[in-house]
Protein backbone atom coordinates (compact mmCIF):
# COMPACT_ATOMS: atom_id res chain seq x y z
CA UNK A 1 0.00 0.00 0.00
CA UNK A 2 1.50 3.28 -0.86
CA UNK A 3 -1.03 5.72 0.77
CA UNK A 4 -4.21 5.74 2.71
CA UNK A 5 -6.32 8.20 4.11
CA UNK A 6 -8.87 7.33 5.76
CA UNK A 7 -10.14 10.68 6.63
CA UNK A 8 -11.30 9.33 10.28
CA UNK A 9 -8.89 12.30 12.27
CA UNK A 10 -11.27 15.29 13.11
CA UNK A 11 -8.48 17.89 13.55
CA UNK A 12 -6.38 17.19 10.10
CA UNK A 13 -7.11 15.38 6.61
CA UNK A 14 -3.48 15.01 6.22
CA UNK A 15 -2.73 11.82 7.80
CA UNK A 16 -1.67 8.46 5.67
CA UNK A 17 -2.14 5.32 8.20
CA UNK A 18 0.26 3.18 5.82
CA UNK A 19 2.86 5.62 7.10
CA UNK A 20 4.99 6.52 3.79
CA UNK A 21 3.39 9.77 3.19
CA UNK A 22 2.97 12.85 4.95
CA UNK A 23 0.77 14.81 3.21
CA UNK A 24 -0.25 18.70 3.41
CA UNK A 25 -3.59 19.78 4.68
CA UNK A 26 -4.62 22.80 2.50
CA UNK A 27 -8.18 24.17 3.14
CA UNK A 28 -10.31 23.69 6.29
CA UNK A 29 -11.97 19.88 5.33
CA UNK A 30 -14.92 19.71 7.69
CA UNK A 31 -14.95 16.68 9.65
CA UNK A 32 -18.19 14.46 9.54
CA UNK A 33 -20.97 14.05 12.05
CA UNK A 34 -20.86 11.68 14.81
CA UNK A 35 -22.95 8.79 13.25
CA UNK A 36 -22.98 10.05 9.53
CA UNK A 37 -19.62 8.96 8.56
CA UNK A 38 -18.43 5.65 7.04
CA UNK A 39 -19.74 2.63 9.20
CA UNK A 40 -22.39 4.82 10.49
CA UNK A 41 -18.88 6.52 12.39
CA UNK A 42 -16.70 9.26 12.15
CA UNK A 43 -15.08 8.30 8.73
CA UNK A 44 -14.81 10.82 6.66
CA UNK A 45 -14.32 14.83 5.77
CA UNK A 46 -16.40 16.99 3.12
CA UNK A 47 -13.77 19.21 0.74
CA UNK A 48 -15.59 22.29 0.05
CA UNK A 49 -14.05 25.15 -1.80
CA UNK A 50 -10.41 26.48 -0.93
CA UNK A 51 -10.08 22.62 0.32
CA UNK A 52 -7.55 19.50 -0.89
CA UNK A 53 -4.40 17.33 0.23
CA UNK A 54 -1.46 17.41 -1.31
CA UNK A 55 0.02 13.74 -1.28
CA UNK A 56 3.86 15.30 -2.30
CA UNK A 57 4.65 18.16 -3.62
CA UNK A 58 6.49 17.07 -6.87
CA UNK A 59 3.75 14.03 -6.75
CA UNK A 60 3.77 10.31 -5.89
CA UNK A 61 5.09 8.31 -8.90
CA UNK A 62 3.99 3.94 -8.66
CA UNK A 63 7.05 2.76 -9.16
CA UNK A 64 9.07 5.56 -7.40
CA UNK A 65 7.68 5.23 -4.29
CA UNK A 66 9.20 8.09 -1.23
CA UNK A 67 11.56 6.52 1.06
CA UNK A 68 10.86 7.91 3.80
CA UNK A 69 9.77 6.24 6.63
CA UNK A 70 7.22 8.20 8.50
CA UNK A 71 4.76 7.71 11.62
CA UNK A 72 2.61 10.10 9.57
CA UNK A 73 1.47 13.03 12.39
CA UNK A 74 -0.64 15.78 10.56
CA UNK A 75 2.14 18.16 11.68
CA UNK A 76 4.74 16.52 10.46
CA UNK A 77 4.59 17.11 6.29
CA UNK A 78 7.18 17.96 3.28
CA UNK A 79 6.26 21.52 4.02
CA UNK A 80 7.24 21.63 7.59
CA UNK A 81 10.11 18.79 7.82
CA UNK A 82 13.38 18.96 6.58
CA UNK A 83 13.27 15.34 3.88
CA UNK A 84 15.63 14.63 1.48
CA UNK A 85 12.77 12.87 -0.63
CA UNK A 86 15.18 9.65 -1.78
CA UNK A 87 12.93 7.46 -3.88
CA UNK A 88 13.09 3.66 -4.04
CA UNK A 89 14.67 2.46 -6.91
CA UNK A 90 13.22 -0.88 -8.71
CA UNK A 91 15.82 -2.87 -7.25
CA UNK A 92 14.51 -2.10 -3.82
CA UNK A 93 11.46 -4.27 -4.58
CA UNK A 94 8.78 -1.73 -6.43
CA UNK A 95 6.29 -3.03 -8.38
CA UNK A 96 5.90 -2.11 -11.97
CA UNK A 97 5.04 1.17 -12.02
CA UNK A 98 2.04 0.50 -14.94
CA UNK A 99 -0.04 -1.29 -12.50
CA UNK A 100 -1.89 0.38 -9.69
CA UNK A 101 -4.88 0.27 -7.86
CA UNK A 102 -6.70 3.73 -6.68
CA UNK A 103 -10.13 3.44 -4.29
CA UNK A 104 -12.39 5.29 -2.34
CA UNK A 105 -15.22 5.63 -0.80
CA UNK A 106 -17.92 9.00 -1.31
CA UNK A 107 -21.00 10.30 0.02
CA UNK A 108 -23.83 10.40 -2.41
CA UNK A 109 -25.31 13.06 -3.25
CA UNK A 110 -22.61 15.59 -2.64
CA UNK A 111 -23.52 18.70 0.58
CA UNK A 112 -25.08 21.98 -1.10
CA UNK A 113 -21.59 24.23 -2.48
CA UNK A 114 -22.14 26.77 0.14
CA UNK A 115 -22.91 24.41 2.99
CA UNK A 116 -20.56 21.83 4.34
CA UNK A 117 -23.03 19.77 6.00
CA UNK A 118 -23.96 16.40 4.25
CA UNK A 119 -27.04 16.64 2.13
CA UNK A 120 -29.78 14.29 2.84
CA UNK A 121 -31.68 14.18 -0.62
CA UNK A 122 -31.13 18.07 -1.33
CA UNK A 123 -30.12 18.56 -4.94
CA UNK A 124 -27.24 17.43 -6.81
CA UNK A 125 -24.06 19.66 -6.30
CA UNK A 126 -23.57 21.01 -10.01
CA UNK A 127 -20.52 21.85 -11.59
CA UNK A 128 -16.99 19.90 -11.94
CA UNK A 129 -15.58 17.95 -8.45
CA UNK A 130 -12.51 16.54 -8.93
CA UNK A 131 -11.36 13.55 -6.96
CA UNK A 132 -7.95 13.29 -7.44
CA UNK A 133 -5.17 15.35 -9.61
CA UNK A 134 -2.43 14.39 -11.32
CA UNK A 135 1.17 16.71 -10.89
CA UNK A 136 0.89 17.23 -14.86
CA UNK A 137 -2.84 19.00 -14.08
CA UNK A 138 -5.26 16.24 -15.01
CA UNK A 139 -7.94 15.72 -13.33
CA UNK A 140 -7.65 11.88 -13.22
CA UNK A 141 -11.26 11.17 -11.67
CA UNK A 142 -13.74 13.89 -11.89
CA UNK A 143 -17.63 14.38 -12.24
CA UNK A 144 -19.65 16.98 -14.01
CA UNK A 145 -22.84 17.02 -13.86
CA UNK A 146 -23.79 14.33 -11.90
CA UNK A 147 -21.55 12.36 -14.61
CA UNK A 148 -18.17 10.62 -14.31
CA UNK A 149 -15.09 11.22 -16.57
CA UNK A 150 -11.70 9.65 -16.17
CA UNK A 151 -8.60 11.81 -17.84
CA UNK A 152 -5.82 9.17 -19.60
CA UNK A 153 -1.99 10.03 -19.51
CA UNK A 154 -2.30 11.78 -23.19
CA UNK A 155 -5.02 14.43 -21.67
CA UNK A 156 -8.03 12.76 -23.29
CA UNK A 157 -11.30 12.71 -21.39
CA UNK A 158 -13.79 9.56 -21.37
CA UNK A 159 -17.34 9.68 -20.58
CA UNK A 160 -18.01 6.95 -18.09
CA UNK A 161 -21.47 5.53 -18.62
CA UNK A 162 -22.15 4.05 -14.88
CA UNK A 163 -25.75 3.64 -13.22
CA UNK A 164 -27.62 5.71 -11.06
CA UNK A 165 -26.71 6.22 -7.71
CA UNK A 166 -28.50 5.69 -4.79
CA UNK A 167 -28.31 7.71 -1.29
CA UNK A 168 -25.80 6.88 0.98
CA UNK A 169 -21.67 5.46 0.83
CA UNK A 170 -20.58 4.09 -2.82
CA UNK A 171 -17.03 2.93 -3.56
CA UNK A 172 -15.25 4.32 -6.83
CA UNK A 173 -11.94 3.16 -8.26
CA UNK A 174 -9.50 2.55 -10.98
CA UNK A 175 -7.30 -0.46 -11.82
CA UNK A 176 -4.24 0.46 -13.92
CA UNK A 177 -2.43 -2.81 -15.98
CA UNK A 178 -0.48 -3.28 -18.94
CA UNK A 179 -4.04 -4.09 -21.32
CA UNK A 180 -5.50 -0.85 -20.13
CA UNK A 181 -7.59 0.78 -16.94
CA UNK A 182 -10.91 -0.98 -15.28
CA UNK A 183 -12.98 1.78 -13.87
CA UNK A 184 -15.11 0.50 -10.75
CA UNK A 185 -18.15 1.85 -9.16
CA UNK A 186 -19.50 -0.27 -6.51
CA UNK A 187 -20.54 -3.68 -7.72
CA UNK A 188 -20.24 -2.05 -11.39
CA UNK A 189 -17.44 -2.06 -13.34
CA UNK A 190 -15.85 -0.91 -17.16
CA UNK A 191 -12.59 -2.03 -18.69
CA UNK A 192 -11.37 0.64 -20.96
CA UNK A 193 -9.21 -1.59 -23.20
CA UNK A 194 -5.60 0.05 -24.33
CA UNK A 195 -6.16 3.52 -21.89
CA UNK A 196 -3.36 3.97 -19.50
CA UNK A 197 -3.70 6.59 -16.50
CA UNK A 198 -1.30 8.56 -14.82
CA UNK A 199 0.44 7.01 -12.20
CA UNK A 200 1.44 9.99 -10.84
CA UNK A 201 -0.94 11.48 -7.98
CA UNK A 202 -0.92 14.92 -6.31
CA UNK A 203 -3.92 16.06 -5.21
CA UNK A 204 -7.10 14.61 -3.55
CA UNK A 205 -10.56 16.12 -2.69
CA UNK A 206 -9.52 18.90 -4.62
CA UNK A 207 -7.98 20.31 -7.60
CA UNK A 208 -4.88 22.30 -7.19
CA UNK A 209 -2.48 24.45 -9.36
CA UNK A 210 0.32 26.62 -7.96
CA UNK A 211 -0.38 30.76 -8.58
CA UNK A 212 -4.11 29.94 -9.87
CA UNK A 213 -6.79 31.55 -8.06
CA UNK A 214 -9.30 29.36 -9.39
CA UNK A 215 -7.31 26.21 -8.45
CA UNK A 216 -9.54 25.15 -5.82
CA UNK A 217 -12.74 25.89 -6.49
CA UNK A 218 -13.38 21.88 -7.69
CA UNK A 219 -14.22 20.39 -4.63
CA UNK A 220 -15.10 16.74 -4.51
CA UNK A 221 -17.73 16.59 -1.51
CA UNK A 222 -17.77 14.12 1.10
CA UNK A 223 -15.08 11.14 1.10
CA UNK A 224 -13.47 8.69 3.10
CA UNK A 225 -11.15 5.79 3.06
CA UNK A 226 -8.57 6.71 0.19
CA UNK A 227 -6.21 3.90 -1.02
CA UNK A 228 -3.45 3.83 -3.24
CA UNK A 229 -1.62 0.18 -3.84
CA UNK A 230 1.03 -0.38 -6.33
CA UNK A 231 0.24 -3.20 -8.10
CA UNK A 232 -2.69 -4.69 -9.78
CA UNK A 233 -5.73 -5.71 -7.50
CA UNK A 234 -8.93 -7.39 -8.71
CA UNK A 235 -12.20 -5.54 -8.56
CA UNK A 236 -13.80 -8.27 -7.70
CA UNK A 237 -11.08 -8.57 -4.38
CA UNK A 238 -12.49 -4.75 -3.49
CA UNK A 239 -15.88 -5.44 -3.97
CA UNK A 240 -16.04 -8.44 -1.85
CA UNK A 241 -14.24 -6.37 0.86
CA UNK A 242 -16.84 -3.55 0.44
CA UNK A 243 -19.33 -6.19 0.68
CA UNK A 244 -18.16 -7.50 3.66
CA UNK A 245 -17.72 -4.22 5.30
CA UNK A 246 -21.37 -3.80 4.91
CA UNK A 247 -22.63 -6.83 5.77
CA UNK A 248 -20.73 -7.00 9.28
CA UNK A 249 -20.99 -3.63 9.95
CA UNK A 250 -18.38 -2.30 12.61
CA UNK A 251 -17.01 -5.41 13.25
CA UNK A 252 -15.81 -5.07 9.48
CA UNK A 253 -14.25 -1.45 10.47
CA UNK A 254 -10.61 -1.74 9.51
CA UNK A 255 -9.56 -0.74 12.66
CA UNK A 256 -11.09 -3.67 14.34
CA UNK A 257 -9.11 -5.85 11.78
CA UNK A 258 -5.96 -4.07 13.03
CA UNK A 259 -7.18 -4.74 16.53
CA UNK A 260 -7.49 -8.51 15.89
CA UNK A 261 -4.03 -8.65 14.40
CA UNK A 262 -2.18 -6.92 17.41
CA UNK A 263 -3.89 -9.59 19.58
CA UNK A 264 -3.25 -12.61 17.79
CA UNK A 265 0.87 -11.52 18.43
CA UNK A 266 2.00 -9.89 15.58
CA UNK A 267 3.54 -7.47 17.27
CA UNK A 268 6.17 -10.38 18.02
CA UNK A 269 6.38 -11.41 14.45
CA UNK A 270 7.06 -8.02 13.29
CA UNK A 271 9.62 -7.17 15.59
CA UNK A 272 11.81 -10.38 14.91
CA UNK A 273 11.81 -9.24 11.21
CA UNK A 274 14.47 -6.84 12.22
CA UNK A 275 17.06 -9.19 11.85
CA UNK A 276 16.39 -9.64 8.23
CA UNK A 277 17.61 -6.26 6.66
CA UNK A 278 14.95 -6.62 3.84
CA UNK A 279 12.09 -6.47 6.10
CA UNK A 280 13.31 -4.25 8.32
CA UNK A 281 11.45 -1.04 6.80
CA UNK A 282 8.22 -2.94 5.81
CA UNK A 283 7.87 -4.05 9.52
CA UNK A 284 8.52 -0.54 11.08
CA UNK A 285 5.83 0.69 8.86
CA UNK A 286 3.38 -2.12 9.84
CA UNK A 287 4.10 -1.31 13.57
CA UNK A 288 3.66 2.33 13.14
CA UNK A 289 0.28 1.42 11.83
CA UNK A 290 -0.59 -0.74 14.91
CA UNK A 291 0.64 1.62 17.27
CA UNK A 292 -2.02 4.53 16.15
CA UNK A 293 -4.54 1.97 16.96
Amino acid sequence: MCCWLKFDARFSAAVDSSCVLSPIAIGQSEHVDIGTGMYESTWGHTFADGDCVLLHPDGITIGQMPGNLTSAPPFHTYRHANFTHRFLTADEGVLNPRTFTMCCYFFWPPPDRNNRAMNFGGPSWEGKRVLVQSRDGHNIIFMEDDKWFVTDENGYVHHIHTPKLRRGWHMVGLVAHEGGTLFGLDTWSHHMSNVMVSNNFYAVGNRYQENDNDSLNYPFGTIADFRIYNGERPWQEIQKEMKNAWDHGEEAVPQKMMLAIGNAGAIVSLASCFDVPDLTCEALRALGNLATY
